[in-house]
């Protein structure tokens, strides 16, 4: 987790105040915002992209209940001592969540 990086913090205002680089990394080539995963409406949703200016670098943007959003740098290579390291691909980097609805079961 150390070699995790937080890039930015940015709280929600009248005025933008994220960065063009960040708002260009959320969108395709086509201005089109590409697909957030959305742990829950309102509370929690995260994108994770490559960053093309950054050395091809993973970015994972935060929206965090859509008072701040929060930049972290991800790092490329996860040392595992007992194999090379591994190169991160970013669908392995999923978050898993229990759903509030087993929760509230138990």
């Amino acid at each position: 987790m150390h070699n995790f990086k937080c890039t930015g913090f940015y709280p929600y205002t009248v005025i933008d105040l994220r960065p063009s680089e960040v708002i260009l990394l959320t969108h395709s080539e086509k201005f089109i915002p590409k697909k957030w995963t959305i742990v829950q409406k309102n509370v929690f949703s995260y994108i994770i992209v490559r960053n093309q200016i950054l050395r091809n670098k993973l970015i994972m943007i935060l929206d965090i209940h859509n008072t701040a959003w929060s930049t972290i740098e991800v790092p490329l290579l996860m040392p595992n001592y007992r194999k090379k390291a591994q190169l991160i691909d970013s669908h392995q980097l999923k978050l898993s969540f229990i759903p509030s609805d087993e929760i509230l079961q138990k």
